[in-house]
């Protein structure tokens, strides 16, 4: 998901453009980690640089927090 590539737009022309699609849905789907983009100047988009991977992890609600262990990839 691109949250912003964005050069001398107005906060309205955004404003609007975001409002047009907000009713995204998919169906529910797990994931192991979140993954933080940067992209250099270049025409056309990228070279893309991962900057940070952020692991996510399942929580159970009888479990305390020290039992936490990593979700299985659906990659």
């Amino acid at each position: 998901m691109t949250l912003g590539r964005l050069r001398a737009s107005r906060v309205e022309d955004v404003v609007s453009y975001l409002s047009g699609r907000g009713g995204f849905y998919t169906n529910p789907f797990t994931v192991s980690r979140f993954v933080l983009l940067s992209s250099r100047d270049s025409v056309g988009g990228g070279p893309y640089v991962t900057e940070e991977i952020f692991p996510l992890y399942e929580r159970s609600s009888s479990l305390p927090i020290s039992s936490e262990h990593p979700s299985k990839s659906m990659l």
